[in-house]
């Protein structure tokens, strides 16, 4: 490859990094960000069809086999990923539907270059269910909440440590005239599990927003009942382990890609009503409140509040109980001896 056309590709990519990295100081709502995300998905999209022509990576080479030069561009999927989730339109699912193909696509491509080496279940699910050995004993998720919470505290220790890492080999790199060989590949393989564990968390995200979707959906065509909301089952088609791009008509082409959290697009009472149906929250009329969520990410005020909350609540109630008992039982009831 001419280092006419690595310098434009690294250009392109520079600038699309940008515009994703402000998206922790911009509000993704932002009629001047929608646009400037727009043109990101674009030059991505157009990035990835360049280094797919380029042949710059082989699915039978490890990781120290690849050339540095070429490392960056594995983010390319992880970006497409991150850029499409916070796209705004009108069909919210389609958008998370091919931010998680890109988010997929990105850990099974790192995983395959022993880059990480956590389990993925869309692969070895799929796997697993076509192995002919009746001694296999197939892996689920652990829907466990004390299991859940554990792995989230380990990613996010993990992500702190990575972040540490990261600002430290960059330093190192700025300082370093020669541009070390081995410092960047270093640096390079951080960036690349640190992005991963972005992903992972924004998989995550993905699975918690889309019940909500369908259940909206469900509510505006009235079509909402008693039966079970049907979910996609479909298996992954190993094929679809490739690079890919989806494109505005949905169809998969060739290509490569990262990600950041995005809020879910809801109104206050469609996110009440979802946090009901999961049976976070209690239904109106319910005697009692349940308890909220707590996670890792509390802060000892945050926690501190909550707490003087519940307090305050229970309070409320006994004494609301106890307005209701004197109604109900005048001074004197009770004193058969009429005493006192």
């Amino acid at each position: 490859m001419a280092d006419k056309d690595t310098i434009d590709l690294h250009a392109q990519l520079d600038e699309c990094e940008q515009v994703i990295a402000g998206l922790e100081n911009e509000s993704a709502s932002d009629p001047a960000v929608q646009e400037k995300l727009k043109r990101c998905v674009a030059k991505l999209e157009e990035v990835t069809r360049r280094v797919s022509s380029l042949a710059m990576f082989s699915p039978n080479e490890h990781f120290d086999e690849l050339a540095t030069g070429h490392l960056r561009f594995l983010l390319l999927p992880a970006y497409l990923g991150q850029a499409t989730q916070n796209l705004q339109s009108d069909d919210r699912s389609e958008l998370l539907e091919n931010a998680e193909v890109y988010f997929k696509d990105f850990l099974t491509r790192l995983h395959g270059y022993g880059i990480i080496d956590q389990r993925l279940p869309w692969v070895t699910d799929y796997l697993e269910e076509n192995e002919s050995s009746a001694t296999s004993v197939p892996k689920t998720r652990s829907a466990d909440p004390k299991g859940i919470r554990e792995q989230k505290i380990k990613r996010f220790q993990q992500q702190k440590e990575l972040e540490l890492s990261l600002e430290s080999l960059r330093k190192k790199r700025a300082l370093d005239k020669e541009q070390d060989d081995e410092t960047a590949r270093d640096l390079y393989l951080t960036l690349l599990r640190l992005h991963a564990l972005k992903a992972f968390n924004e998989l995550d995200e993905i699975d918690k927003e889309r019940p909500m979707l369908e259940h909206m959906a469900k509510i505006k065509s009235g079509a909402l009942g008693d039966e079970a909301t049907s979910t996609s089952s479909s298996k992954p088609n190993i094929n679809r382990l490739k690079p890919v791009i989806i494109t505005r008509d949905s169809m998969q082409k060739e290509v490569y890609g990262l990600g950041y959290p995005s809020l879910p697009t809801l109104t206050v009472d469609e996110w009440y009503q979802s946090m009901v149906n999961g049976g976070r929250f209690p239904k109106p009329g319910a005697p009692k409140v349940a308890a909220p969520v707590r996670t890792e990410d509390d802060s000892d005020e945050e926690r501190e509040t909550r707490e003087e909350r519940e307090e305050d609540a229970d309070q409320l109630r006994s004494a609301r109980a106890l307005d209701e008992y004197k109604d109900d039982h005048r001074r004197g009831w009770g004193n058969r001896h009429n005493k006192g």
